[in-house]
């Protein structure tokens, strides 16, 4: 490894003085990378670069006002870029734009690729109709116009084959509506809730559709005829989140009410309830079950995670120590431990299968912890802090490989891990780029090319290329991190 700095992507800065927050991510093969303005660095360009040859594609969008993220295609062959009252898509072999997506009244609320990438849907923003547009992936081409919502749009997803589209929308219309993802045909209206619908998940097998709502009731459907087969009913308040296990053959509904419903997603027939939260859930961090869907965790508002067997139907362990809001939870890749993080500046350790916790990973600073992450091995486990802190943890001795403190603002500089989990790479704003060896925790390499804030970093699909991105306004490209 040597770090070697191969290119720099160099782009306009759009107006005088504006310094730019530059992000930037790989398509799926790595051969492209785009780069664009964070939501928050007003005006700025989104371009598109050839990963090998490192020079500018096509410039995708240009904006006076708030960028929104770039999307690759799930091939990687398409790209879309939305700001403001457009989509732009755009070919990322030939670098030529394929089409214009819009323009919509309002902006863009909503944006979902189809899973066979044939597809785009997005949803205006305060539009009076509540249009959904519906795109050709290649040609860009408008498909269809989706009319029937008497309110905004607040949830839109393909189903796994791609050949369905779900749209679900707030009070007073508080329907789902099931679409012809090829033709953009209405397909069904699914009625019965009395409130806004808040979210939606289709079974991994895509056979079946469930639906949340303010009115305290889950929904479940067929997505071939939009006849509803069961109402899960029970909770007393708010029902956020709905998520099916990974087999499919059983259904969990999160609500304000502070509890989840376990149920058999064949017949609706309730399972259990599993009680001990002692306040709601959080509507951004929705419950997680481990790959085998053998254990599901939870966290609360109440500042603890409970970890529940799905066997049993019953509560493995109450994760209770923290004293606030726990903010992130994560297994580890074996399933056997939990880490949590928590606004009380501590990142803790948990006895998966007997719900006690193992260890507590005091931090040198006294900012809220707010992300954990595990190595692919789960031997090493990296917190990041609001204080500015990036600490690399060796879980068998709990105690700190490395502590980097970042003289940066707002929520700290971003970090990327290294496809095989040796190397973790982070910016700074000071510029230069460092690299940390994982096992050892020694700096492996310090990238020097930034003369400013390096805000974005990320390793490409095969480890053998960092790219990074400095409110300097450009884009470089490192390589020979695959000799490792």
């Amino acid at each position: 490894m040597t770090g070697q700095q191969t290119a720099i992507l160099t782009a306009e800065v759009a107006a005088p003085k504006l310094d730019r927050n530059l992000l930037v991510s790989y398509n799926a093969d790595g051969s492209r990378i785009a780069s664009y303005p964070s939501i928050d660095s007003g005006a700025g360009t989104s371009r598109l670069w050839d990963a090998t040859t490192r020079k500018e594609i096509a410039v995708l969008a240009k904006w006076q006002d708030k960028t929104a993220p770039v999307e690759f295609s799930p091939d990687g062959k398409r790209v879309v870029a939305v700001s403001g009252e457009n989509v732009y898509l755009g070919d990322t072999v030939k670098g030529l734009q394929s089409g214009l997506l819009g323009p919509h009244v309002k902006g863009v609320w909503f944006l979902a690729y189809s899973p066979d990438g044939k597809r785009i849907a997005s949803a205006d923003l305060e539009n009076a109709s509540h249009d959904i547009h519906l795109w050709d992936g290649e040609s860009g081409k408008q498909v269809a116009v989706l009319r029937g919502h008497t309110a905004e749009v607040n949830a839109l997803l393909f189903s796994p084959d791609g050949l369905r589209l779900v749209s679900g929308s707030r009070f007073p219309d508080n329907t789902a509506r099931l679409w012809d993802a090829a033709t953009g045909g209405p397909l069904a209206v699914l009625t019965g809730h009395k409130n806004e619908i808040n979210t939606v998940a289709f079974s991994p097998d895509g056979k079946r559709l469930a639906t949340t709502s303010s009115d305290q009731t889950a929904r479940l459907w067929d997505s071939n005829t939009g006849q509803v087969l069961f109402t899960l009913g029970g909770h007393t308040d708010r029902v956020r989140h709905v998520l099916f296990s990974p087999n499919g053959t059983r259904i969990v509904t999160a609500s304000d009410d502070a509890t989840l419903r376990l149920w058999k997603a064949e017949t609706g027939e309730l399972i259990g309830v599993l009680r001990g939260h002692g306040d709601a859930c959080d509507p951004y961090c929705p419950p997680t079950f481990t790959p085998d869907g053998s254990r599901l965790v939870s966290g609360s508002k109440d500042g603890t995670v409970h970890i529940w067997d799905m066997s049993l139907v019953e509560r493995n362990g109450i994760l209770q120590g923290h004293e606030s809001y726990v903010y992130d939870v994560a297994f580890s890749p074996n399933g056997e431990q939990v880490a949590s993080a928590a606004w009380d500046g501590t990142a803790r350790l948990w006895d998966a299968t007997r719900g006690r916790q193992t260890g507590r990973l005091n931090h040198a600073g006294k900012g809220i912890v707010y992300s954990v992450a595990y190595s692919r091995d789960g031997r090493r486990l990296a917190t990041r802090e609001l204080d500015k802190n990036i600490t690399l943890w060796d879980v068998a001795s709990q105690k700190p490989v490395h502590n980097w403190q970042f003289p940066t603002s707002g929520h700290g500089p971003r970090a990327s891990l290294h496809p095989v989990g040796t190397l973790l790479a982070a910016g700074s704003t000071e510029g230069p780029v460092q690299l940390w060896d994982v096992a050892t925790g020694q700096e492996a390499a310090r990238l020097e090319g930034h003369d400013k804030d390096v805000v974005d970093v990320v390793f490409s699909p095969d480890g053998g290329l960092l790219a990074t991105a400095g409110i300097d306004g450009t884009v470089r490209l490192w390589d020979h991190f695959d000799a490792i």
